[in-house]
Protein backbone atom coordinates (compact mmCIF):
# COMPACT_ATOMS: atom_id res chain seq x y z
CA UNK A 1 0.00 0.00 0.00
CA UNK A 2 3.00 2.72 0.95
CA UNK A 3 4.14 1.60 -2.80
CA UNK A 4 1.36 2.38 -4.38
CA UNK A 5 1.13 5.97 -2.38
CA UNK A 6 4.44 6.65 -3.55
CA UNK A 7 3.72 5.63 -6.80
CA UNK A 8 0.98 8.15 -6.62
CA UNK A 9 2.68 10.73 -5.08
CA UNK A 10 5.72 10.04 -7.97
CA UNK A 11 3.32 10.38 -11.12
CA UNK A 12 1.87 13.86 -9.45
CA UNK A 13 5.34 15.71 -9.61
CA UNK A 14 6.11 13.73 -13.00
CA UNK A 15 3.19 15.73 -14.28
CA UNK A 16 3.79 18.38 -12.65
CA UNK A 17 7.06 18.76 -14.53
CA UNK A 18 5.57 16.81 -18.66
CA UNK A 19 1.83 17.44 -18.27
CA UNK A 20 1.29 21.12 -16.76
CA UNK A 21 5.27 22.55 -17.74
CA UNK A 22 6.54 23.30 -14.10
CA UNK A 23 9.49 24.00 -14.26
CA UNK A 24 12.24 21.71 -12.16
CA UNK A 25 13.21 24.61 -9.69
CA UNK A 26 9.99 25.12 -9.06
CA UNK A 27 8.98 21.17 -8.21
CA UNK A 28 12.15 21.44 -6.07
CA UNK A 29 10.52 24.12 -4.11
CA UNK A 30 7.64 22.32 -3.56
CA UNK A 31 9.63 18.90 -2.79
CA UNK A 32 11.50 21.73 0.03
CA UNK A 33 8.55 23.29 1.15
CA UNK A 34 6.52 19.25 1.60
CA UNK A 35 9.56 17.99 3.52
CA UNK A 36 9.75 21.07 5.96
CA UNK A 37 5.53 20.27 6.76
CA UNK A 38 6.74 16.19 7.36
CA UNK A 39 10.31 16.74 8.74
CA UNK A 40 10.76 15.73 12.38
CA UNK A 41 10.82 20.03 13.48
CA UNK A 42 7.36 19.30 13.26
CA UNK A 43 7.69 16.27 15.85
CA UNK A 44 6.48 18.31 19.06
CA UNK A 45 3.26 19.58 17.39
CA UNK A 46 2.73 15.60 17.07
CA UNK A 47 3.46 15.47 20.49
CA UNK A 48 1.21 17.85 22.04
CA UNK A 49 -1.98 16.58 19.86
CA UNK A 50 -0.62 12.87 21.34
CA UNK A 51 -0.11 14.50 24.76
CA UNK A 52 -3.74 16.11 25.07
CA UNK A 53 -4.94 12.79 23.78
CA UNK A 54 -3.75 10.80 26.77
CA UNK A 55 -4.58 13.66 29.46
CA UNK A 56 -7.85 11.42 29.54
CA UNK A 57 -8.02 10.63 33.07
CA UNK A 58 -8.68 6.82 32.69
CA UNK A 59 -4.98 7.02 30.24
CA UNK A 60 -1.66 7.22 32.33
CA UNK A 61 1.06 7.36 29.72
CA UNK A 62 4.65 8.30 30.58
CA UNK A 63 6.13 11.63 28.97
CA UNK A 64 9.03 9.21 27.31
CA UNK A 65 6.25 7.17 25.21
CA UNK A 66 4.45 9.71 23.70
CA UNK A 67 7.86 10.97 22.73
CA UNK A 68 8.44 7.71 20.99
CA UNK A 69 5.01 7.20 19.70
CA UNK A 70 4.91 10.89 18.00
CA UNK A 71 8.67 10.09 16.25
CA UNK A 72 7.55 6.33 15.07
CA UNK A 73 3.93 8.19 13.79
CA UNK A 74 6.22 10.92 12.03
CA UNK A 75 8.64 8.65 10.08
CA UNK A 76 5.97 6.43 8.82
CA UNK A 77 4.34 9.00 6.88
CA UNK A 78 3.81 8.32 2.72
CA UNK A 79 5.13 12.06 2.93
CA UNK A 80 8.22 11.46 5.05
CA UNK A 81 9.53 8.38 3.12
CA UNK A 82 9.62 9.34 0.04
CA UNK A 83 10.36 13.26 0.20
CA UNK A 84 13.30 12.75 3.01
CA UNK A 85 16.61 13.08 2.36
CA UNK A 86 17.44 9.16 1.75
CA UNK A 87 13.80 9.61 -0.06
CA UNK A 88 13.42 8.17 -3.78
CA UNK A 89 11.99 11.49 -4.57
CA UNK A 90 13.95 13.84 -2.79
CA UNK A 91 15.78 15.75 -4.87
CA UNK A 92 15.05 16.49 -9.11
CA UNK A 93 18.22 13.86 -9.96
CA UNK A 94 16.63 11.13 -7.77
CA UNK A 95 13.07 11.95 -8.83
CA UNK A 96 13.99 11.50 -12.69
CA UNK A 97 15.57 8.07 -11.94
CA UNK A 98 12.79 6.94 -10.44
CA UNK A 99 10.36 7.88 -12.95
CA UNK A 100 12.81 6.29 -15.14
CA UNK A 101 12.64 3.12 -12.94
CA UNK A 102 8.97 3.12 -12.54
CA UNK A 103 7.08 4.82 -15.00
CA UNK A 104 9.11 3.98 -18.54
CA UNK A 105 9.90 7.25 -19.12
CA UNK A 106 11.90 7.43 -22.57
CA UNK A 107 14.31 10.41 -22.77
CA UNK A 108 14.56 12.69 -26.02
CA UNK A 109 17.31 12.40 -28.04
CA UNK A 110 19.63 15.50 -28.19
CA UNK A 111 22.03 17.04 -31.03
CA UNK A 112 23.77 20.08 -30.50
CA UNK A 113 23.87 21.54 -34.31
CA UNK A 114 25.72 24.91 -32.72
CA UNK A 115 27.62 25.01 -29.59
CA UNK A 116 28.44 28.60 -29.94
CA UNK A 117 24.86 29.78 -30.88
CA UNK A 118 23.99 27.14 -28.34
CA UNK A 119 21.71 25.51 -30.65
CA UNK A 120 20.20 22.02 -30.62
CA UNK A 121 17.40 19.70 -31.87
CA UNK A 122 15.71 17.25 -29.73
CA UNK A 123 13.19 14.46 -30.65
CA UNK A 124 11.27 11.57 -28.92
CA UNK A 125 12.74 8.15 -30.83
CA UNK A 126 9.31 6.63 -31.93
CA UNK A 127 10.66 3.09 -31.73
CA UNK A 128 11.95 3.33 -28.33
CA UNK A 129 8.39 4.90 -27.23
CA UNK A 130 6.58 1.73 -29.03
CA UNK A 131 8.64 -0.45 -27.39
CA UNK A 132 7.83 0.93 -24.13
CA UNK A 133 4.07 0.96 -25.12
CA UNK A 134 3.94 -2.73 -26.44
CA UNK A 135 5.39 -3.40 -23.09
CA UNK A 136 2.35 -3.10 -21.36
CA UNK A 137 0.16 -5.76 -21.11
CA UNK A 138 -3.40 -4.24 -21.87
CA UNK A 139 -1.73 -1.89 -24.60
CA UNK A 140 -0.59 -5.41 -26.13
CA UNK A 141 -3.85 -7.59 -25.90
CA UNK A 142 -5.80 -4.70 -27.53
CA UNK A 143 -4.10 -4.69 -30.47
CA UNK A 144 -3.63 -8.45 -31.01
CA UNK A 145 -7.36 -8.86 -30.05
CA UNK A 146 -8.52 -6.86 -33.12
Amino acid sequence: MLKVREQKLAFVLLKLENGFHVVTSAVDELVNELQYLVSPALVPVSNDILVDFFKNPNLRVIQLLIKELGCALSSSNLLSKALGKEGPLAAAFKQKQHYKDHFNIVDPVQFILDAKAKENFQYDPLINFLQQLLIQKDVLSKIIGR
